[in-house]
């Protein structure tokens, strides 16, 4: 009587063990929710399943499946919970190093000054530039400007450069023989031209120099 109490006692244990095994492993699987579900139906399913492995062998066999999906589901959970940090910690990094190259880029992109320069004799001439400021590009011109004229603008806003829009047109007096004009950016020539006579006509921008 005693042994059929204990094989049926080993026998429900075995069964539960089995359940809470299956219950484990099929959570195991369910994306971030399986973290948390896993834990407490994989542990009551190990120890029961250790337990009931004293029981008759139908109840062990039973009892031996319930601890293997239990241990498996364990193992499982905590590669998947490795693997989650691993992307997670690669994604900060990511983005750590994306924001650092951005700063970087940004702080030698403000550093960029721009100047018109319009030389020549005839003591004027009638000048329009491309301008820069307040974050917008605008055309200015100055009509009977006195030479040597001289522009200087910062060709940045929030790190974002675009040399594009580097225009100079000048066109000289009836009295004008010779009449140049440059574009520098940081000190480095980009554009300059050169006309003569009368009425002399030059144009500086950024797409003759391919800077």
């Amino acid at each position: 009587m005693t042994e059929s109490v204990t094989n049926n006692k080993g026998s429900g244990l075995a069964i539960t063990a089995l359940i809470l095994g299956i219950v484990a492993i099929l959570s195991s699987f369910i994306p971030l929710a399986g973290i948390f579900l896993v834990w407490a139906p994989a542990i009551v399913g190990l120890i029961l399943g250790i337990i009931g492995l004293t029981g008759g062998r139908p109840s062990r066999v039973m009892a031996l499946i319930g601890v293997i999906l239990s241990a498996l589901s364990i193992v499982l959970v905590i590669a998947f919970t490795a693997a989650a940090v691993g992307a997670v910690s690669s994604a900060i990094d990511e983005t750590a190093a994306v924001s650092e190259s951005s700063e970087v880029s940004e702080e030698a992109a403000g550093a960029s000054e721009f100047v018109y320069e319009v030389t020549g004799d005839g003591g004027s001439a009638m000048i329009t530039y491309a301008s820069y400021s307040d974050g917008e590009y605008s055309s200015q011109s100055a009509n009977g400007a006195p030479l040597p004229f001289s522009y200087t603008g910062t060709l940045a806003d929030g790190g974002i450069l675009d040399f594009s829009s580097l225009s100079l047109v000048a066109i000289g007096t009836d009295s004008t023989t010779t009449l140049s004009c440059k574009i520098t950016v940081d000190g480095e020539v980009v554009s300059e031209n050169t006309s003569t006579g009368a009425y002399a006509s030059v144009m500086c921008s950024q797409s003759d120099s391919g800077f």
